[in-house]
């Protein structure tokens, strides 16, 4: 599985990804980091269909918030979105779900360790939804996908 993880602290990449490789044990993870939007851009461009699942902080050096979901939803394409933030902003939350992205989770461990369980079945939903044989069902499934909600960031 590969996910890209855009994160501005790397001591905070580093700590989250070993939790997740911990947490999905069994399954072969491989992190690819960037700092930036605009590194990421980059990433996605050249790597858009080898990417499994993106894992996203709210605030980055050149983005912060609401600007951050907005702009990596326009660049993304149909790639599982996840916010992982250190803050608790409901409004954020409904928001990123509206956008498409795919879960809002904290970063501590009991957080990670509910995001990691849920993974592989994000991941799984997701190609059942891209290898639909119908563009406009494939369309349809995965704007279903990303219009379901999921309140458990509101206990999480």
């Amino acid at each position: 599985m590969r996910i890209l993880y855009i994160e501005d602290d790397p001591n905070v990449a580093s700590a989250i990804s070993e939790m997740l490789r911990t947490f999905l044990s069994g399954v072969e993870v491989d992190f690819i980091f960037c700092q930036t939007l605009a590194e990421a851009r980059s990433v996605i461009g050249q790597q858009r269909t080898a990417l499994d699942l993106v894992l996203i902080d709210l605030n980055l050096p050149n983005s912060q918030g609401r600007n951050t979901l907005r702009n990596l939803a326009e660049f993304a394409g149909d790639i599982p979105l996840v916010v992982l933030t250190g803050m608790r902003y409901e409004r954020l939350a409904i928001e990123s779900y509206q956008l498409g992205f795919w879960s809002f989770t904290g970063k501590d461990r009991d957080s990670i360790n509910r995001l990691a369980a849920k993974i592989p079945h994000i991941v799984r939903r997701h190609a059942v939804i891209k290898s639909a044989c119908n563009a406009d069902k494939r369309r349809e499934l995965l704007e279903r996908a990303r219009t379901v909600y999921s309140p458990e960031f509101l206990t999480a």
